[in-house]
């Protein structure tokens, strides 16, 4: 053996060297969000959005639309609640 030859190859700065597998890292990173407590709920909303290669503004719709949902169905059953009360008072008075 006469000598060595050595060879570096710089590794990149963004390397994850303990990357436990894709689907754990994104489960990681929206942890960290969604309990980031700096964070406003639009700012969570955006960088779910990013983590998930989502365009922007795709959580934050979904979201509302669902909280859209969730209003649309109290109000029916706030109103259905207030017709039945009125049908009891109106029977009650004519029985």
């Amino acid at each position: 053996m006469i000598g060595y030859s050595f060879t570096w190859k710089p590794e990149r700065k963004d390397a994850n060297d303990f990357s436990q597998g894709k689907f754990q890292d994104e489960r990681q990173k929206l942890f960290n969000i969604q309990h980031n407590g700096e964070l406003t709920e639009q700012e969570k909303w955006r960088a779910t959005d990013k983590v998930k290669g989502l365009p922007l503004g795709s959580i934050e719709k979904q979201i509302l639309a669902e909280r859209q949902i969730e209003h649309d169905k109290k109000i029916r059953d706030q109103t259905r609640q207030e017709m039945l009360a009125e049908l009891r008072k109106g029977f009650g008075n004519h029985a």
